[in-house]
């Protein structure tokens, strides 16, 4: 129930990771600020970048990948009654633990043409920035990131499910669309309704049968 602005206090920690020399990152969220510690909890620097919501290393090369996007906590609600606020959804990639400067940043593609990314504090969508989320895969050559950038309108996944990005130098590259390949595979997109699916098998064939429900509000049929 406290936070403060202090080395080894927080205002809104969200995220934690390590580096391969066993220190430890935390995004300090309202404090606009990553503070880094020794594996024996050591405070040792603190790092200044705008509303980190997720932080991760690079094991082979040390870069720092701070990920920032609106998340309507309480104490950001506190904030914005005196001032509104405007955070927009980046990725900023950092050096490394000894040197901290910024090597780029990049827009992360965030929300859908019906559902857009709401960078506003005054404008939160009822799920708070949750419904967001990416991890870096440092094992891909580039770099890359697996990202949810949005949540259903209704019951369809069309545009909203898991994508894979490249990360170059200047840009993000799509890799992959996971709601482009549902589509292509199943030839919808529309989840069924309660998200129930029921499964059988045919003991003749072997055939295993997925039902969907799409048929009415009840979910009980198909």
């Amino acid at each position: 129930d406290e936070s403060g602005s202090e080395p080894g206090q927080f205002k809104d920690p969200t995220s934690v990771a390590c580096d391969t020399a066993g220190r430890v990152y935390v995004t300090d969220y309202m404090n606009d600020r990553l503070q880094v510690f020794s594996a024996e909890g050591k405070f040792l620097k603190a790092i200044p970048c705008c509303k980190p919501t997720r932080v991760d290393i690079h094991p082979k090369t040390g870069e720092i990948y701070v990920f920032s996007w609106l998340l309507p906590t309480l104490n950001l609600k506190r904030a914005s009654e005196k001032n509104k606020l405007t955070i927009k959804a980046t990725l900023t990639r950092l050096v490394s633990f000894d040197n901290p400067s910024v090597k780029a940043t990049h827009a992360l593609p965030f929300g859908t043409k019906t559902r857009p990314y709401a960078e506003s504090s005054g404008l939160w969508s009822y799920f708070g920035g949750l419904e967001y989320y990416v991890r870096l895969d440092p094992y891909a050559d580039p770099p890359a990131l697996w990202l949810v950038g949005a949540v259903p309108k209704g019951l369809d996944i069309e545009e909203v499910g898991v994508q894979l990005y490249a990360i170059k130098d200047k840009e993000l590259v799509k890799r992959r669309d996971f709601s482009e390949e549902a589509a292509q595979a199943l030839g919808k997109t529309r989840l069924p309704a309660f998200w129930r699916q029921r499964l059988y098998v045919n003991p003749k064939s072997g055939k295993l049968i997925l039902a969907e429900q799409h048929c009415g509000p009840l979910g009980k049929g198909f």
